[in-house]
């Protein structure tokens, strides 16, 4: 029997707080850097890539301008005590739906969010939990040390998300 880890709450943020929120990241004066690994230089697909903007690292504090915006919004909702990295994701459209490689965020147990920013066929997969749609709106939390894995979009330009490691 499978036990499901993970909880989904759609419609996650108020309107107004998402379509803020989603307007200031997806524009084209939002900053995205490119990664031509999503998971580790071993991934050789060429179509395993995707670009990221850093809001916060653990080790090195606030990494961005728009970390203020973003957790402004976010901490009403999810009440993090610690933050530990939290970042925008964009993965490009792909010729067909990518699953990437299977991976931990970290090694010990922590809480983590997905928020997606757009509706597309895009989805998170978590190993031996099911395969969960990115759909606007939605939020997916779970624990990121646990194996999981990003699967890119066919039908849309990219495929859009923030994601929170915390306690």
């Amino acid at each position: 029997m499978i036990v499901i880890k993970y909880e989904i709450i759609d419609n996650f943020l108020k309107k107004e707080d998402f379509d803020a929120l989603k307007k200031i990241i997806i524009s084209q004066g939002f900053p995205v850097y490119y990664n031509p690994h999503v998971v580790s230089k071993e991934d050789t697909n060429l179509e395993d890539l995707n670009f990221a903007h850093i809001l916060y690292d653990d080790y090195m504090g606030v990494k961005s301008q728009y970390f203020d915006i973003v957790y402004g919004v976010l901490i009403q909702y999810l009440k993090p005590t610690r933050i530990i990295r939290s970042k925008v994701n964009c993965y490009p459209r792909t010729s067909r739906s990518i699953t990437h490689k299977f991976h931990t965020d970290y090694k010990f147990p922590h809480k983590g969010a997905i928020i997606s920013l757009n509706t597309c066929n895009g989805s998170t997969k978590i190993k031996r939990q099911g395969k969960i749609k990115s759909i606007e709106n939605r939020l997916l939390k779970f624990d990121p040390s646990e194996p999981h894995a990003s699967v890119s979009c066919s039908d849309q330009k990219c495929r859009w998300n923030i994601i929170v490691n915390y306690s």
